[in-house]
């Protein structure tokens, strides 16, 4: 019964050139009913690859273009963004193109790195989402918490949890890979006397995060990316 209803969502989408139709009291050849299942396994497959991406989990968040110039100073999250202009052409063909990306101005030594892979393995983008006519997708690749104990006249315990991300965009045969900074979030800071070995009555359990939830963010921040393709 699962496999009948999947099979009617799909085949309200398919284009007919892609799916038999079948009518009631006639029979249905068997290669034609093949073809319609090969189709659905085909599709089950992709829909499988958007939900085990190979590097990190898709984050749901949407791209409604916010025009700005190159050099303005956008406002994200409390946090100042500059919008650079970077460039990079398709390693299939050569065509040109600029992407457009705010960066952090806030913090020291602000960076932008991404990479262009020919080639690549598409299926982490099998989604319908657009950002300029490119299909896209946000991940997060991995969270982790940092405890660091200082011990000298005083023992000092820190916690504090970084997230990585990094956001795909599919540029005809180039897969463009976004890294974004670390997003470092510190949770708590305590100190004790020396040669205190139990710390659980210091550091607070309620404060750490069982997750980092970002999405907002990114959601607001993608608004301002964009890639143009140069005559």
């Amino acid at each position: 019964m699962k496999y009948l209803i999947v099979l009617f969502l799909f085949m309200t989408t398919a284009n007919a050139a892609d799916l038999f139709l079948f009518e009631k009291q006639k029979p249905a050849m068997a290669d034609e009913v093949n073809h319609n299942f090969s189709i659905l396994d085909d599709r089950l497959n992709i829909l499988d690859q958007c939900k085990k991406p190979k590097y990190g989990i898709k984050l749901d968040v949407s791209h409604n273009l916010i025009a700005k110039n190159i050099g303005d100073v956008v406002n994200i999250d409390g946090g100042n963004y500059r919008i650079m202009a970077v460039p990079f052409v398709d390693m299939d063909n050569g065509d040109q193109y600029v992407l457009k990306y705010p960066m952090n101005i806030d913090i020291l030594n602000p960076n932008l790195r991404f990479i262009t892979t020919r080639d690549a393995d598409f299926g982490e983008l099998c989604g319908s989402e657009l950002l300029n006519g490119y299909q896209y997708g946000f991940f997060k690749t991995s969270e982790f918490r940092n405890i660091s104990i200082v011990d000298s006249s005083t023992v000092t315990a820190t916690t504090s949890i970084l997230v990585n991300y990094y956001l795909s965009i599919k540029v005809g045969s180039t897969l463009l890979r976004i890294y974004e900074k670390s997003q470092t979030l510190t949770e708590q800071t305590t100190n004790s006397y020396n040669n205190d070995s139990d710390l659980t009555d210091n550091l607070d359990y309620k404060v750490m995060l069982p997750t980092v939830d970002k999405r907002q963010f990114l959601d607001d921040k993608i608004d301002y990316i964009s890639i143009e393709k140069l005559p």
